[in-house]
């Protein structure tokens, strides 16, 4: 199964950051997620036709043109979260940028560097390295065996810079995911651990799913339960469950939505049932 390992719009804050390094020296257009106001060098809108937020070298000012807040004067680097790519197959990244350097002077001097890290930013492989300016989203997607071996600690960074005087630099970065081969799991218990002997959590049934799933649990005697999906970072994403149970089995229906009824994007998640000192999980499929 070929599904979203990871799957970021920029709608919800996104593990992103900025000068990790502490070298970058840009004194305008630093990195930053916003609804872009549009320029002849910045884009209007984002990739996305969910939501209006993305990732821009600088916002413009209301009432601001060409060139009042490109960078200027270095380079500004953004770097992503760092991510577990070894329970995928052919693991692959997409993503879409922007990228302008010749709407003033000097034009096509100053580059656009990607670089990825398979050692959680140590060292870095570069990716793109382009004097070429394109006045739209890009879609930009390979496979991380190409450039490194997949990890526990994948990591991309995205570089724009003004070297030159005079010159014009916008860059902006959206829709970042990466997906990858998964295998999943759609046994069942059976036999003993079938029996409401001791605590038991099945398989969820569809796997993958799309928009809603079943998770079955037993339990051998009534007691406190929770039952909650986290992502692959470990971050809550919903309570299922929380209080008092009957023993024997129930089953409870996830929609797809987080806390908030917002829904979630396709990828791997897991479910984690406590009771008392047991703690039992599994994985789950979302596609969208």
């Amino acid at each position: 199964l070929n599904a979203w390992f990871l799957a970021l719009d920029m709608s919800n804050p996104a593990p992103f950051t900025v000068n990790d390094d502490a070298t970058d020296n840009a004194t305008t257009g630093i990195w930053e997620k916003v609804n872009p106001r549009g320029t002849a060098a910045q884009p209007e809108d984002d990739h996305s036709t969910t939501n209006a937020q993305c990732y821009v070298t600088g916002q413009t000012p209301v009432n601001g043109g060409l060139g009042d807040n490109d960078v200027d004067g270095g380079k500004t680097t953004l770097y992503t979260g760092i991510y577990d790519v070894t329970g995928l197959t052919n693991p692959e990244i997409i993503y879409y940028r922007w990228f302008v350097n010749d709407a003033g002077g000097a034009p096509s001097t100053d580059p656009w560097v990607t670089a990825i890290s398979n050692d959680s930013g140590q060292t870095w492989t570069t990716v793109e390295n382009t004097l070429a300016s394109d006045y739209s989203w890009k879609e930009v997607r390979f496979l991380i065996s190409d450039y490194v071996t997949p990890s526990n600690g994948i990591q991309m960074r995205f570089v724009a810079r003004d070297d030159a005087v005079g010159s014009i630099v916008e860059a902006g970065i959206d829709d970042f995911g990466i997906r990858g081969e998964v295998s999943v799991s759609t046994d069942v218990a059976t036999g003993e651990d079938a029996a409401p002997t001791r605590i038991v959590l099945e398989q969820n049934s569809p796997n993958p799913f799309n928009p809603t799933t079943s998770i079955r649990f037993s339990l051998p005697t009534a007691g406190d339960v929770e039952l909650a999906v986290f992502d692959l970072a470990g971050r809550l994403v919903r309570t299922l469950e929380q209080g008092r149970m009957d023993e024997g089995s129930h089953t409870v229906t996830w929609n797809g939505l987080n806390d908030s009824d917002r829904e979630v994007a396709s990828g791997i998640y897991f479910y984690k049932l406590t009771s008392g000192k047991t703690k039992q999980e599994r994985k789950m499929v979302l596609i969208r």
